[in-house]
């Protein structure tokens, strides 16, 4: 059949979002990405819950719901239910329990070539080629598959050095807005660079690269973008200049994205799209497991002598309050305190404490019931009542300096997921209005407060959003058209398809029918096949203690905690 095509190629734009992209596209700054748009479909892409890499990437790979894949964050969900409030062990590949794309399509016989897809580290053993993306250590010893093909890419960079845990990390915020935007076009120009030379040097039927540095750009110069709402954008006599500067970044971008659709060829079937959008970071800050404490519901165990947070807590002293005292120091004093007081947790007192307040991302975040007899289990009539309880309490709670609600919406995990691992996530989960932020530390004179930044950290501008991009163009693909209800597992199977493959009945992604010309279903309708029960094929070990350290500071540098 002549509109059936020979090849697959996806394009990650990291957090692109339509709101810079139309205008770009509109004032023809952007003619490649604008041309794909014009002879295929397009349309928002809604990601997962959160709206966050670990989870919303794994979801595009797999085709399923968190659910049934078993990432929900960075940080392994363990359905702990006590006895600290804190952070589990970080993620990475092996901690995915659905097989990927890339495994359906090895197992075929196709060959496959990945560049940078995030969740891919350590590095997946495919019928074809492996460069692995975040998280991952700065100077991963095998970050390709196979091992061999790491060494004809000595100079290949992961990310800058200011987000993989280098020494300039602290200095950075990100050294100046200027250096930055040389440096992330440097690396821009280097992935595009090694994405084509693989292109045309290795066989392959499925190729995929994904460019995080829009991601980057949107965490740290989100108010110089196109599509920024005046009042994010901060006051100052280079901002114009600034602005320009990052549609220049963009026109960059969009030529990088031509170079690599040349080498892709006639016959390629194009799948563009990101793991979630982008806008504003928040201004405020709801101190959950503070309020929990105030409603009786969380009882914390301050009479360590050596926990710090205990004594600031028995002191009366606000976090925030300490904050603003730390960001006067000299900077090279800065630094440590902060690590110090961020990387310490105030033990929950287990036989008191009910619930407590766990950090997903930003504006998203949960409520953990803790377990202290058999009448508190999940689906029992106490631990129905008191989850009823809670989310009534938040949802009731309002900005006193507003009074505009705080919350958008408080779901019962069963209504976002479904599949084995939902009881990892926490009981409930709550999504917050944009504009604030939930936390989970102790010890703070206010429920809400403005953020502080302090000098040690890159102050993060830009925060996910729910929708990204989706943008597809070829043989049998329906040009001309906005295409909606479009979420982020519809592409694992869209992309089986257009390769002739079936569709495993287990993904809870679909095939969108609207994006195809209604010929080329007719003449080759999607196969939907039962398949075994959906497992990684693959399992390895996660990360050294060392490794582990380093990749938490990437993840603290993006903003990803705290």
């Amino acid at each position: 059949m002549s509109d059936t095509p020979r090849r697959v190629l996806a394009i990650g734009l990291d957090g692109a979002t339509f709101d810079v992209l139309t205008p770009l596209m509109e004032s023809g700054r952007l003619p490649n990405l604008r041309a794909l748009c014009d002879q295929g479909s397009w349309g928002r892409l809604r990601s997962t819950v959160p709206p966050l890499t670990a989870p919303a990437w794994t979801s595009f790979a797999t085709g399923v719901n968190p659910g049934k894949h078993g990432i929900f964050q960075f940080f392994q969900s363990s359905n702990r239910r006590g006895p600290t409030v804190a952070l589990d062990s970080v993620v990475n590949r092996t901690a995915i329990r659905a097989p990927a794309l890339w495994q359906h399509l090895s197992a075929a016989g196709l060959h496959v070539g990945l560049v940078n897809v995030p969740m891919t580290y350590p590095p997946p053993v495919v019928d074809g080629f492996v460069v692995a993306g975040m998280p991952a250590p700065l100077h991963a010893k095998t970050l390709t598959y196979p091992p061999e093909l790491q060494q004809r890419m000595p100079d290949y960079r992961l990310d800058l050095p200011y987000f993989m845990g280098g020494r300039e990390f602290q200095a950075a915020y990100v050294p100046a807005a200027r250096r930055f935007l040389t440096d992330l076009t440097g690396l821009l120009e280097e992935r595009g660079r090694h994405t084509v030379r693989l292109m045309r040097e290795e066989a392959w039927d499925f190729f995929m690269v994904v460019f995080t540095e829009t991601d980057r750009l949107g965490h740290y110069l989100w108010p110089a973008h196109p599509g920024a709402e005046a009042g994010d954008r901060p006051a100052s006599d280079g901002e114009a200049a600034l602005a320009d500067a990052v549609v220049e970044w963009y026109t960059r971008l969009d030529r990088v994205v031509g170079e690599v659709l040349a080498a892709a060829g006639p016959g390629t079937a194009v799948l563009v799209m990101s793991d979630h959008g982008m806008g504003p970071a928040a201004k405020r800050r709801v101190y959950f497991n503070d309020w929990l404490r105030e409603q009786g519901y969380l009882e914390l165990d301050t009479g360590s002598r050596f926990n710090l947070n205990a004594w600031l807590l028995r002191l009366g002293l606000s976090r925030d309050r300490l904050a603003k005292l730390v960001g006067r120091l000299p900077s090279a004093l800065v630094a440590p305190l902060v690590r110090r007081v961020g990387s310490v947790e105030v033990p929950l007192n287990r036989q008191r404490s009910r619930a407590y307040y766990e950090p997903i991302y930003e504006f998203v975040g949960g409520l953990r019931i803790v377990e202290r007899a058999p009448d508190m289990l999940p689906g029992s009539a106490a631990y129905e009542e008191l989850r009823e309880e809670l989310a009534a309490g938040v949802r009731a709670l309002r900005d006193p300096a507003t009074d505009e609600p705080v919350i958008e919406g408080v779901y019962r995990r069963e209504e976002l997921y479904h599949g084995p691992h939902t009881e990892m996530a926490p009981d409930l989960v709550l999504v917050l209005r944009p504009r604030f932020t939930g936390n989970h530390r102790v010890g703070n004179q206010t429920l809400i407060a403005d953020r502080v930044e302090v000098a040690a950290a890159a102050p993060v501008r830009g925060a996910h959003r729910f929708d990204g991009v989706f943008m597809a163009a070829g043989p049998g693909l329906r040009p001309g058209g906005e295409v909606e209800g479009l979420c982020i597992e519809d592409l694992a199977p869209t992309a089986l398809h257009l390769l002739g493959q079936p569709v495993p009945a287990s993904l809870d992604g679909r095939v969108p029918a609207d994006i195809f010309e209604p010929e080329a279903l007719r003449e080759r309708p999607v196969r939907i096949v039962e398949t075994a029960a959906a497992t990684s094929a693959e399992t390895g070990p996660g990360f050294s203690a060392a490794e582990e350290k380093e990749v938490r500071r990437q993840l603290e540098g993006l903003g990803y905690l705290g």
